[in-house]
């Protein structure tokens, strides 16, 4: 999500940045090499999309063959221009990540790589932005974890559900060298974190299923 920001700031401003010395440098050099209005030729290129003013400016407007071309505002227009192409690659790259991130931890998948066991007929979904995960399975022996950011108004918050037709279902919460275990194979209700001695930051929940049937968790920080 930073990297998306700082991609839609930088590209905004180098946009800016472009507009302003291309207007800049169009002036410039339409004093120099046109015989018609530099202001009428900056409005061209500012207000025709797609740079078809700027191509007309260079095919048309520039009529004076012979008269050396300015240098004033290049320098800043090519540095603006590299600026606006690297925050445009940041930023497509920024939402192509996201959407996939998205995309996989919503669905998951329907076979999962575990170090206890395995499982069958899965379903994966998790979403921090919708502050909710559940995951349900017809068959498990397995182990399922996450990093979760959690504010302190989340962890009081913290609802857990939990049913199992056979086996038991654990969760199982950790940060730094503090670790509490939940027995949730048949359970609903609020887990208040904040009781256990967890602080508001980064928390590494896990589903620990023991052989496991019907097992469907639930979980939601709000």
């Amino acid at each position: 999500m930073t990297l998306f920001i700082i991609g839609i700031v930088a590209f905004s401003l180098s946009m800016l940045g472009v507009l302003v010395f291309l207007g800049l440098w169009t002036y410039k050099d339409a004093q120099i090499k046109s015989e018609h209005s530099p202001g009428l030729w900056v409005a061209v290129v500012l207000l025709v999309p797609n740079l078809l003013g700027f191509i007309a400016y260079l095919l048309v407007g520039r009529t004076k063959k012979d008269v050396p071309a300015t240098h004033k505002y290049r320098r800043a227009l090519i540095a603006c221009l590299v600026i606006w192409v690297l925050s445009l690659g940041l930023f497509v790259g920024s939402a192509i990540r996201m959407a996939v991130t998205d995309s996989f931890d919503s669905w998951g998948s329907t076979t999962i790589n575990v170090s206890t066991g395995s499982t069958f007929m899965t379903r994966d979904s998790f979403s921090h932005r919708n502050n909710r995960w559940t995951f349900t399975a017809r068959r498990a022996d397995a182990v399922r974890s996450r990093n979760i950011q959690l504010s302190a108004g989340e962890m009081t918050s913290f609802h857990v559900s939990g049913e199992s037709s056979d086996g038991n279902v654990f969760l199982r919460v950790e940060q730094g060298t503090r670790v509490e275990r939940f027995d949730i194979t048949m359970f609903s209700g609020y887990i208040n974190l904040l009781d256990y001695g967890f602080e508001p930051g980064r928390h590494r929940v896990a589903i620990l299923m023991e052989e496991a049937r019907d097992v469907r968790v639930e979980i939601t920080w709000r």
